[in-house]
């Protein structure tokens, strides 16, 4: 009976928790007239992008001429650009100066010179044209990249600035920056510079997908799941409280031996999106899955409730900046609602 009543009680805490964090989660989107009214888990599954080579990722993630000569098919042309510190960025641009605005998409963290992100094209609605560069340090693009952690953030979003200023010198219609992964914690970054040095761009809106707030809860995050993996018990979860304590326990002595927290701390003041975001004066759609082993969950609701024009499209369930290839037909809706929503209005 004991046993009944004690279980019973942990039942309803977590339903209780469940419900805030689904209220939570969801209010940015009731705040803005319903934006993604309709979403939901039983969306038509589009067959025309099923049978798209865009998807077939075996390929593509493993293979960067295949990859290439895809988007070049379909009319993309290879471009170069500099960012505001001076190095030499490529990439590939499919414009038409008729279109309605330009999406700039800024790839993850472990990019190599390939365009992880070209499952995107079918995705985005034919009248916007599209930017995929590889960022500094990753050839053809020139520079060094930041493999170390603790200096990441520091200056790739200056990569973002200058492919800002390279589309507007093409065109002076809308722009909207998508980013994933390392990439989305970037862009976000480089709207706050640009809008704390006063600069001027027709940006109208930021898709962060599947992105962190800082760096050190992120790493701390992701190793916690690693470990959790190796030890053969579920990631995310905690119900494991022996599991749980043991993880912490290890990581912070490997924190202390490796000196992490001082490494870290050292410009985490400088990277960190949190306490930043509501300087972002455009719309930005978060779009996140709950069980991500990489960016925290709890890390994007903050970054949501501190945005002050705060879309968002939250997955149960999914994979590491993967929701574009693994819901491709309901992100396709979700992207093209949010667009039309920036045209509209």
């Amino acid at each position: 009976m004991k046993k009944a009543v004690f279980y019973s009680i942990i039942m309803l805490t977590i339903t209780l928790v469940a419900l805030l964090l689904t209220r939570y989660t969801y209010v940015p989107i009731l705040k803005q007239q319903q934006l993604l009214k309709g979403i939901n888990s039983v969306t038509p599954i589009n067959p025309t992008l099923e049978q798209s080579p865009y998807f077939d990722t075996k390929q593509l993630l493993n293979d960067r001429q295949k990859t290439t000569t895809l988007l070049k098919k379909d009319g993309f042309f290879s471009v170069s650009f500099y960012s505001p510190d001076g190095i030499k960025l490529t990439g590939l641009l499919r414009f038409d100066p008729q279109n309605q605005g330009t999406v700039i998409c800024c790839e993850g963290y472990h990019v190599g010179t390939r365009f992880d992100a070209a499952a995107l094209t079918p995705l985005i609605p034919a009248n916007y044209n599209i930017l995929y560069f590889n960022q500094r340090g990753y050839y053809p693009s020139k520079g060094r990249s930041a493999k170390n952690l603790w200096f990441f953030g520091l200056y790739h979003y200056q990569d973002i600035i200058g492919a800002i200023q390279f589309v507007n010198t093409l065109s002076s219609k809308p722009i909207i920056v998508w980013g994933t992964c390392a990439g989305a914690f970037n862009a976000a970054h480089a709207l706050i510079k640009i809008q704390e040095q006063k600069l001027s761009y027709p940006i109208k809106g930021l898709i962060f997908d599947s992105g962190w707030a800082c760096v050190p809860d992120t790493a701390y995050h992701f190793s916690k799941n690693m470990v959790r993996k190796f030890m053969g018990v579920p990631t995310i979860s905690k119900s494991d409280t022996l599991v749980e304590k043991i993880t912490h326990g290890l990581l912070s002595f490997l924190k202390k031996i490796l000196l992490i927290d001082y490494c870290f701390s050292k410009y985490d003041n400088e990277t960190t999106l949190l306490g930043k975001m509501y300087t972002i004066s455009v719309p930005v759609l978060f779009i996140h899955s709950k069980n991500d082993i990489i960016a925290p969950f709890e890390q994007v609701q903050e970054l949501i409730i501190q945005t002050s024009h705060a879309f968002s499209w939250i997955v149960p369930e999914s994979t590491h900046s993967m929701i574009h290839i693994k819901q491709k037909s309901q992100y396709q809706q979700i992207l093209t609602q949010f667009l039309d929503y920036i045209h509209y209005t």
